[in-house]
């Protein structure tokens, strides 16, 4: 069986729209913060020089929040393409 390429990732949001889950559906308040603290956990893993044990931190963190994130349909990707 062959192995599909991954999605391509979602547009950039357009100003002032409602952000909207996987399947269209507007984002409910909580969901919106859920998203904004997955995609700021994302981002420090960008920063070169996190400590070591941050970095792993930050990683436990992530695998928690991408779990929900992934089961509400706001995002989709596989964590273990992260630079980790």
């Amino acid at each position: 069986m062959p192995i599909s390429a991954p999605p391509a990732p979602p547009a950039p949001p357009i100003a002032g729209a409602t952000p909207t889950d996987l399947l269209g559906h507007p984002l409910a308040p909580h969901e919106q913060q859920l998203l904004a603290s997955y995609r700021s956990l994302t981002a420090l893993l960008s920063i070169p020089d996190l400590a070591p044990t941050t970095r792993a931190n930050v990683l436990d963190a992530l695998a928690a929040l991408g779990v929900a994130v992934t089961s509400l349909g706001l995002a989709f990707e596989h964590l273990t393409t992260l630079d980790a």
